[in-house]
Order: C-alpha cells, then sequence, then structure tokens
C-alpha cells in the first residue's frame, strides 16, 4: 500500500486464523480487542506513553526504569528501584484494618484471640478495667499456626518498681483490687516476624500507672494472642479486645 486505508464503524482489521485480534471503531468508541488465550503486549524501544487528545501525559513506562501516573498532566505517582515516590497525599477508604469482638474472661485463666491476618503490621490489645483475683501480673503471649510461644520475650513494665518476663509481655500487678484500663501495641519490624511492644495502662480509682515495652520474635507469622494472668490467678472483672492494621 502507498495511501491510506479508510475502514467504515465495525469494518475491522482482524489478525489471526481464529481471529485472535481486533482492531476497530465502532462510531463511539475505539477497540484494541485481543480474543486470544495469550497475552497482549505492547513493546516500545524507549518508552511507552499514553498520552490524551492534548497530548497530555497519562501514563509513562520508561525501559528498564520507571512507570509514571499523572492527573491532568502532573505526575503524581513514579517507580523507583526502592519503591514509589508519591507527591502528593494518600486517601484510603480502607488501608487494611479490622477487630475482633470484646471478650469478658470473668471466671477464666486466659483470654484467647485467634484468626489474625498473617500479613498485620500492627496489633494492639485494649484493656477495659480488666482485673484479675490475685496479685499476678498479667502477662501477654504471641502464636504463630504452631501455637502460642512462651519464652523468648524481652519485657519490662514499671511503675515504682518494675516487673520483667521472657515468657510472655509483662503488666506489673501487686494488687487484686486493680482493675487496667489502656492499650498494649505490638509493632512488626519491617518484614521480619519481629514485634516491638509497649503499653500504658492507668487504674484511675487506686491511683496506679503502668508503663513498658518489649520485644519478641516468632519463629512465623503472628496469627493469634493470649492474655492470662502470670499464676494461678483468674479474671474476675472487665474485658479485653484488640484490633489491627496491615
Amino acid at each position: 500500500m502507498t495511501g491510506n486505508l479508510f475502514l467504515g464503524y465495525n469494518n475491522k482489521d482482524i489478525f489471526g486464523a481464529g481471529l485472535e485480534m481486533e482492531l476497530f471503531h465502532d462510531g463511539s468508541h475505539s477497540h484494541i480487542r485481543d480474543n486470544g488465550t495469550g497475552n497482549l503486549y505492547l513493546r516500545g524501544g524507549g518508552t511507552i506513553e499514553l498520552l490524551s487528545p492534548a497530548e497530555e501525559k497519562m501514563i509513562i513506562a520508561a525501559g528498564n526504569s520507571s512507570v509514571s501516573l499523572y492527573h491532568d498532566n502532573s505526575k503524581k505517582l513514579e517507580t523507583t528501584a526502592t519503591g514509589c515516590t508519591v507527591t502528593g497525599s494518600i486517601v484510603a477508604d480502607n488501608v487494611g484494618s479490622s477487630s475482633l469482638a470484646a471478650v469478658s474472661p470473668g471466671g477464666s485463666t486466659e483470654a484467647n484471640f485467634t484468626g489474625i491476618p498473617a500479613d498485620v503490621r500492627q496489633v494492639t490489645v485494649m484493656f477495659d478495667e480488666l482485673s484479675i483475683s490475685g496479685n499476678d501480673d498479667l502477662l501477654i503471649q504471641l502464636g504463630d499456626s504452631s501455637g502460642i510461644e512462651t519464652s523468648g520475650y524481652i519485657s519490662r513494665s514499671v511503675w515504682t518498681n518494675a516487673s520483667e518476663s521472657t515468657a510472655g509481655m509483662i503488666i506489673r500487678g501487686t494488687s487484686s483490687a486493680y482493675k487496667w484500663t489502656g492499650t498494649m501495641t505490638f509493632t512488626r519490624v519491617h518484614t521480619s516476624n519481629k514485634f516491638l511492644q509497649t503499653h500504658t495502662l492507668i487504674d484511675t480509682a487506686n491511683n496506679g500507672q503502668r508503663i513498658g515495652a518489649g520485644s519478641k520474635t516468632l519463629s512465623g507469622e503472628l496469627t493469634q494472642l493470649k492474655v492470662k494472668p502470670s499464676g494461678s490467678n483468674t479474671f474476675d472483672g472487665g474485658s479485653v479486645s484488640i484490633t489491627w492494621s496491615y
């Protein structure tokens, strides 16, 4: 051919013996339609650019380099060798979070939470006037698909004096009269299974407060959590619940 090829509406350039690819205009929209079982490849020697009719940039893909997304010809997101760069703010309806209903463990020796998603980045345990029958400390233990882990914790809880534990994340007790209200938060360290912990709890009726921190490296992804007295005491009031994000 040495001139132009004119096709009417819905007249198609068809490629392949089985009509695998079609190129046409239907009078309102232009179509590149891949009907085959394989992939549709768009390959360029330099950059591949998706432009508006006014030649404003929409998507720019550079070989062996970045892919950039534009809004009204203004770059908003660009991939890099280590992640991506966002110009402006990120607004999301849901960044990935959920929670489990509060458990009132009165009369029992533990409160168990299972079904935590394996890819959580942060878990917060919330205590609402939780109390135990004696002077035990409170332990929060983490677990993976193999079960709750009861060793390897670095944990300290302080108010006047300190309590420490390697069996769980400790909250200092000392009195059955206390009704603890507050939170303990676990934050995952990057892509590892190591979690760092901080907590702050108060008992306003008895002028008590506990603060502390700790760390624990799990053998697998965090999927469960247990709250229990450190000794033989039982729970006798209040509730505990958890929330997480990922």
